[in-house]
């Protein structure tokens, strides 16, 4: 919602929404803002800037400067893959 501006009532809406169906993946996330857009602002510019936001989070680059969870697996170590003798 930061990256789309919105803030006030609408963020308000967005959250009870939210709190409604909680999101557990960063599809629900992007259907959050996709959902306002369409659903709570009724301002031109302001769906328009809320829809360009979730195109940019759907992104793989820009999804990962943003979500935590991915963000925090991407600052993991994995260990080396084992390769089985034989």
């Amino acid at each position: 919602m930061k990256e789309a501006r919105i803030s006030g009532d609408v963020a308000q809406a967005i959250e009870e929404h939210a709190l409604e169906e909680p999101p557990e993946t960063a599809y629900d996330l992007y259907n959050l803002i996709t959902w306002g857009a369409s659903h709570v602002l009724s301002d031109p510019l302001s769906i328009l800037r809320a829809r360009r936001a979730a195109d940019s989070f759907s992104h793989e680059k820009t999804h990962r400067r943003l979500c935590p969870v991915c963000r925090a697996r991407s600052q993991v170590a994995l260990p080396p893959p084992q390769v089985s003798a034989g």
